[in-house]
């Protein structure tokens, strides 16, 4: 039984929460947070969120007061996205972020430009190099050779990387019967509903997390 979530496994991470459960599974934990290769797919991805939540900050119409700032995509990333984050910062407050020294300088640079939003074009393009990027990094995190099936399970479930997708979503809202036109919740609702209908779906884009 995972003693974060509750659900009961018969692998060695969660199948909930990828929780690790065994001795052998946190082991792979804490060579994940010393795996290089890891912990830079890790930062894209959640860069890559936050570049997501920017983008639709574009789609949104910009009031006057708040045109020139910049948006704050961390409140709303999705719990895996967060649970990246947060694995990074306990990296570094451990004492792996020396490691990185150039990073802080990174970030810090920005911050001039914050007066002025990118545009969307300039938004996705940034997004485009930087999926391209993950994707290289992704392709080159592999197990040692040698590993037995068992610990190759391991070594990828240690090392899960999640990014923001866009997907088309339908929602069924209504079925119109062809008896009368009329609109129903369900079928069964019409008094002939064997002449048949037709259903009306609500369909909108929808922003999910999938991992990589």
């Amino acid at each position: 039984k995972c003693p974060r979530c509750g659900a009961r496994n018969v692998r060695a991470y969660c199948r909930k929460c990828n929780e690790p459960l065994t001795p052998a599974a946190r082991k792979e934990v804490e060579r994940a947070m010393k795996d290089p290769v890891f912990l830079k797919a890790a930062e894209l991805a959640v860069k890559l969120a936050e570049l997501e939540q920017q983008i639709q900050e574009c789609d949104r119409p910009e009031d006057a007061a708040g045109k020139d700032t910049p948006a704050a995509p961390a409140k709303e990333l999705p719990p895996d996205i967060l649970r990246l984050k947060e694995l990074l910062a306990s990296v570094r407050t451990d004492g792996a972020g020396p490691a990185r020294p150039a990073e802080p300088a990174k970030k810090a640079a920005p911050a001039k430009q914050a007066v002025k939003r990118k545009s969307k074009e300039e938004l996705q393009e940034e997004y485009r190099k930087m999926k391209a990027e993950l994707n290289s990094t992704l392709s080159s995190m592999v197990p040692p050779a040698g590993s037995t099936p068992q610990e190759q399970r391991n070594y990828y479930s240690a090392r899960k990387v999640s990014v923001l997708q866009k997907v088309r979503g339908s929602t069924p809202i209504a079925w119109v019967c062809n008896y009368c036109g009329c609109w129903h919740n369900q079928p069964s609702e019409c008094v002939e509903p064997e002449l048949g209908g037709t259903y009306i779906y609500d369909e909108r884009i929808i922003t999910v997390s999938k991992e990589l």
